[in-house]
């Protein structure tokens, strides 16, 4: 069978966390993740001093202060966490490059700082599979990261074997043949698969200890009686999805420099400069297979000074007219502080994918059209003017969203239309809230002259930073419809925006 690996930086956001804290960090320290930095947030990863003090993983933050005064506590961002990721896939891909991050897209699970490697080619570069799992291991010790790393044959008996080592925090191991990887796991304890700590203490009380124990279990009532995301990790342990190791396409750069014979201060002959050194890059993209994902512009001005600029065509291209007039869009609104003396072009590329035609024309918006315009528009005035707002867990409103970049159109969903003849046919109406980017000061309402609906009690926040708030929907002589709110601690009254 063919050879796979798994390696599993344990409690990656932990590690990033130490990493961060670094210095301030005194020895024996106990440390903590926490989903936020408020008393009801959840601890999800410890150190050991930690655990040693009483804290445990899905307790509240105010009961882990409470066990450990002295506790370092904080929060792991998923962009980095994202970056520690791409961190070891670039480590990893030194040794083969088939590296896969463990993610839901494959139905399976999703646990930053768990990688699948295909290993089936390496023997002859090293001396044997536990040469290859040692050097693994010391690689990414140099990068700062610890983990286990199981040589064997399927994703879910390397990967099981792997979470066991890590417990024990064991660098590596390898396994001899596949049946006995397959009965290894079998034994293994539940608590080393990706199940919510709820199911799995359902299942130990049912005496359901081991993942054979689990596995015998009849699919349909598991299904019925836990969801579906228990029954993907039954599909997962199974071997049901058992897929080769899928690698991730590796994006590579190409450059062209060019250093001008004049100092050059135009727009219009800077982007002829740029069209120039683009078609050089064309053609070598086009002799590759590949396609244009990104466009960086660097400029070295006399002064010395560098200015970069990055570019995203809508979907990765060859067409050298749209990179051209987004290379114009670009530079057409730019104010450099001297003369430009070298220009390069940094092109990020991928092997290009070709699609069959549909067969038939597909009815609805042109998302393609709208992809390029948002493009243009990003190349204009830059690559994070395009956002889109995403709901937040929050009590008050200016936290129940946030906005982040939004790189392609989607379509929109249709709500379900009510049945005909329903007695709840008629058209529902919402109201739409036009929100101050923060509430703004104002005078106490007239409650005996304004029209008032309220109050609507909202409170939330950190311990001796309540936001304790009543709102209200004022009308106002001019007929606009106001909401306001009032701090119940000072007293004070706030606009927080309108309603249409």
């Amino acid at each position: 069978m063919h050879r796979t690996a798994c390696v599993d930086v344990y409690s990656l956001p932990l590690q990033l966390l130490l990493r961060r804290l670094g210095a301030q960090l005194t020895a024996q320290a106990p440390v903590a993740v926490v989903t936020e930095d408020k008393p009801l947030g959840t601890v999800t990863a410890v150190n050991r001093t930690a655990r040693q003090a009483g804290v445990r993983t899905g307790m509240r933050y105010a009961a882990a202060l409470a066990m450990a005064s002295n506790l370092q506590a904080g929060t792991v961002p998923e962009e980095e966490i994202g970056s520690g990721i791409a961190g070891i896939e670039e480590v990893l891909h030194r040794f083969t490059p088939v590296v896969e991050p463990a993610s839901l897209s494959d139905g399976d699970l999703a646990e930053a700082g768990v990688f699948w490697l295909s290993i089936g080619g390496l023997r002859r570069h090293y001396r044997s599979v536990d040469a290859l799992a040692r050097t693994v291991v010391a690689a990414l010790q140099d990068e700062g990261f610890y983990c286990s790393v199981v040589a064997g044959f399927s994703r879910f008996g390397t990967y099981a074997l792997a979470k066991e080592l890590a417990s024990r925090r064991q660098p590596y191991t390898v396994v001899a043949d596949a049946e006995s990887e397959r009965q290894r796991a079998r034994e293994l304890a539940i608590e080393h698969l990706p199940l919510a700590p709820e199911a799995r203490d359902v299942l130990e009380r049912l005496d359901v200890l081991t993942v054979g124990d689990f596995l015998e279990l009849p699919f349909a009532e598991l299904l019925r009686r836990f969801g579906p995301e228990v029954g993907k990790v039954f599909a997962f342990a199974s071997g049901e999805l058992d897929l080769p190791v899928q690698g991730v396409a590796q994006l590579e750069k190409l450059t062209r420099r060019r250093r001008l014979q004049a100092r050059e201060t135009y727009c219009e002959r800077l982007c002829r400069h740029c069209t120039d050194l683009l078609a050089s890059l064309l053609a070598e993209l086009t002799q590759r297979d590949s396609a244009l994902v990104e466009l960086e512009i660097g400029l070295l001005l006399e002064n010395g000074h560098h200015h970069s600029e990055s570019i995203r065509p809508a979907i990765p291209t060859l067409r050298a007219d749209r990179l051209e007039e987004l290379i114009q869009l670009r530079l057409g609104v730019l104010t450099l502080e001297d003369a430009v003396e070298a220009i390069s072009l940094d092109v990020l590329h991928t092997p290009l994918v070709t699609g069959q035609s549909e067969l038939f024309h597909q009815g609805g918006r042109d998302l393609s059209g709208g992809a390029e315009a948002f493009a243009r528009i990003r190349a204009e005035f830059g690559n994070s003017v395009i956002v889109q707002a995403i709901l937040q867990s929050s009590h008050l409103p200016e936290g129940q969203f946030s906005w982040e970049p939004m790189l392609v159109p989607s379509a929109p969903t249709p709500a379900p239309a009510s049945a005909a003849g329903s007695p709840h046919a008629h058209p529902t109406h919402h109201m739409v809230r036009r929100m101050l980017a923060s509430p703004l000061p104002v005078s106490p309402p007239d409650t005996g002259r304004r029209r008032m609906w309220g109050p609507f009690l909202v409170s939330g926040g950190w311990w001796g930073e309540t936001n304790d708030r009543a709102y209200y929907f004022a009308l106002t002589d001019e007929g606009d419809l106001q909401w306001l709110f009032r701090e119940r601690g000072s007293g004070r009254w706030y606009l927080q925006g309108w309603v249409e």
